[in-house]
């Protein structure tokens, strides 16, 4: 139309020329150019509808194919948004046009308003999506709806067969009657025909449309441009209908879905495709204790409701996968009896067939440096439980022990840190309590135990003593406040006790038990009871770590020492058998019952004096780990009737069993 136009003004520029040389021309190029101009806007248009028809086609067939959109560009013209470029996982990128308002017409001559076709797609009750034209149903010559999908056609039915011949009956010389033939098989079904896309044009300013790939089109209307249509009667020209294209808008709001909606109202809506992902909430590395279990929490992130998860664990270490629901759960990871590092490889599937993987490695847990039991002063304080582990763990409190005991702690691959506890006095006259303190794992497992102990506060109340002569010398000696008594209280001041304590009073004494109270004595210094000829019961306090020598020396009526803590009085560092308060033969009472047997525990190197003139035990047993016995260790334990003696010990002394009748 182009050329048409260009012939049609060299003419006139022609005949202009030879009339005048002096002719104005600047009208007639005006609107010349006008003309070129409103043509080449038509084909723009024309153009763009074309894309959009192609790009609506694709939608349709990425609706059916169960595609993703992957990305949504937006097209900018003069700093506005005039369309977008999809693209997709399965199907080529496309780029659609948003229609734009028509602009007021010219003062003009009579005309009737162009129309711009609206192409768009609709579904059937059939589940199939059709073309249509203006909102009504595309058809072709034949009255049929046209598809914008494509469906295949089914297999035809294979024929009967065909039924055999009668035989003829005899005549004379009558022929047999000749075999029916077999029926054809029938015909396979058509595969059907994909999808027709309809194609545009504009052709001396009218539309056409094409149902059979540009073979042949039919005319649908007068086009207009970008501006509106003439008016009629020299009037002002009408606004221009609203946009030059069938996209009405397109929704990228929604993190789920684009949606597409067309000028006639009907939306379609295309999943976003989100890159499948995995994620852990424990970091890598994690520690795990032989056989115990960790629950590891995970996330994904594009996941869809047919997403199949499955774990792969090596090093001995196994998994089981619990889902909570789409896209989160948790899996029990199981380190292995004998220990051991290794790792879970996760593997997660769409069911359209997008995949992740990722591992997540373990290591054998460790809890290191943690005693069985601390000790805790009656006082506020501060307990430091120092231990090395690479485990993460919480710490437990009893319920009845949290309103004494409170834990600040660290955390830090394997590494030292350092529970702080915080203990709150204990009230006076109030007993002494214990906590079993747990280290618990990820599961709830437990990792460790250790217990604290805290003392009991002594009474402001004076100590009611069975021997005057032993009140009449502690008042002496720890009276602090000058009341004549000794109370509980300044006794647990007392951290040692002195040579030769009695004094002039050694012969005295009968009984000292009233020494448990003394519960910050440390040390009973060298002949402390020396010549304490009549002292016959003493209780020796958990608290003491060390007597020296010659301190019970002359004590020969002595029969029972009185212990809270086994464990303790076998650590007690004894400056040799004259330190033993049993030496002259005694019992040994542990917390009111008679110690008759013993046990050495495994890794005791050596035997020392503790049971030296022990007449209440019967059965030693001494570990392998033992190399050697000192000299008296159970001399005068006269009712020991059993002892084994461990193939390490290559010596022992004349003395060691004197007096074991």
């Amino acid at each position: 139309m182009k050329k048409s136009i260009l012939y049609l003004f060299s003419a006139i520029m022609l005949v202009a020329v030879g009339c005048s040389e002096s002719y104005d021309d600047s009208a007639l190029v005006g609107r010349v150019d006008k003309l070129e101009n409103r043509v080449a806007q038509l084909e723009e248009l024309c153009r763009q509808m074309n894309t959009n028809i192609s790009s609506l086609q694709t939608i349709v067939n990425a609706l059916e194919n169960k595609d993703y959109v992957t990305g949504v560009t937006p097209i900018t013209k003069g700093g506005e948004t005039i369309g977008y470029t999809i693209t997709f996982t399965k199907s080529q990128p496309i780029t659609i046009y948003h229609g734009e308002d028509g602009k007021d017409g010219q003062n003009g001559t009579d005309g009737k308003d162009g129309h711009t076709p609206i192409i768009g797609v609709k579904q059937d009750t059939d589940g199939i999506y059709y073309w249509t034209l203006d909102g009504d149903w595309l058809l072709d010559v034949n009255g049929n709806k046209i598809k914008a999908q494509g469906t295949d056609g089914k297999d035809g039915e294979n024929g009967a067969d065909g039924k055999d011949g009668v035989d003829g009956q005899d005549g004379e010389n009558g022929a047999d009657g000749k075999d029916g033939t077999d029926g054809a098989n029938g015909k396979d079904g058509a595969d059907g025909k994909d999808g027709i896309t309809p194609q545009l044009k504009i052709e001396n300013d009218y539309w056409y449309i094409s149902y059979d790939n540009g073979q042949t089109w039919v005319e649908l209307g007068k086009a207009k441009g970008e501006d509106g249509a003439n008016g009629t009667n020299g009037e002002n020209g009408k606004n221009g209908e609203n946009g030059d294209s069938f996209f009405h808008s397109v929704d990228t709001s929604n993190s789920d879905y684009v949606i597409f909606t067309l000028a006639d109202g009907t939306e379609l809506s295309l999943p976003r495709h989100k890159n499948l992902s995995i994620s852990f909430d424990i970091a890598d590395g994690a520690a795990c204790m032989p056989s115990a279990s960790i629950k590891v929490g995970y996330r994904l992130t594009g996941a869809d409701s047919g997403t199949t998860i499955e774990t792969i664990g090596d090093g001995g270490w196994k998994s089981i996968v619990t889902k909570t629901n789409v896209s989160s759960g948790y899996i029990t990871v199981t380190a292995p009896e004998s220990g051991g590092d290794g790792k879970v490889v996760m593997l997660a599937t769409t069911s359209t067939g997008f995949t992740a993987m990722k591992a997540i490695t373990f290591e054998e847990g460790v809890v290191m440096n943690v005693s069985d039991a601390y000790q805790a002063s009656y006082e506020n304080s501060t307990l430091k439980v120092t231990l090395r582990t690479n485990l993460k763990y919480t710490v437990n409190i009893p319920d009845n022990a949290k309103s004494w005991i409170s834990v600040a702690d660290t955390r830090a691959a394997i590494r030292t840190e350092t529970l702080t506890f915080t203990i709150k006095e204990n009230p006076e006259e109030n007993p002494a309590r214990s906590a079993t303190i747990k280290l618990l794992g990820e599961c709830g497992d437990v990792l460790q135990s250790f217990v604290i102990m805290q003392d009991y506060q002594p009474s402001s109340s004076p100590i009611v003593f069975a021997d005057a002569n032993v009140k009449k010398i502690c008042v002496e000696k720890f009276d602090t406040n000058g009341d004549g008594e000794l109370s509980e209280k300044e006794a647990a001041a007392v951290t040692s006790i002195t040579g030769y304590f009695f004094g002039n009073y050694a012969a005295a004494v009968k009984t000292f038990n009233e020494l448990k109270y003394f519960t910050k004595l440390k040390t009973i210094y060298q002949h402390a009871f020396y010549g304490c000829e009549s002292l016959t019961s003493i209780s020796i306090p958990s608290n003491v770590t060390a007597i020296s020598s010659l301190a019970f020396s002359f004590c020969p009526k002595m029969k029972d020492v009185y212990i809270t803590d086994l464990e303790k009085w076998f650590s007690t560092n004894l400056g040799d058998y004259t330190a033993n308060p049993m030496i002259e033969g005694a019992n040994l009472w542990l917390n009111g019952n008679l110690v008759t047997d013993y046990t050495y525990p495994e890794g005791t190197k050596a035997v020392g004096y503790h049971l030296a003139g022990c007449t209440s035990i019967i059965n030693v047993t001494i570990p392998n780990s033992v190399i050697s016995i000192v000299e008296s260790a159970f001399s005068g334990c006269t009712n020991l009737k059993n002892i084994s003696i461990p193939n390490g010990i290559t010596k022992i002394n004349a003395s060691t069993f004197l007096g074991c009748i």
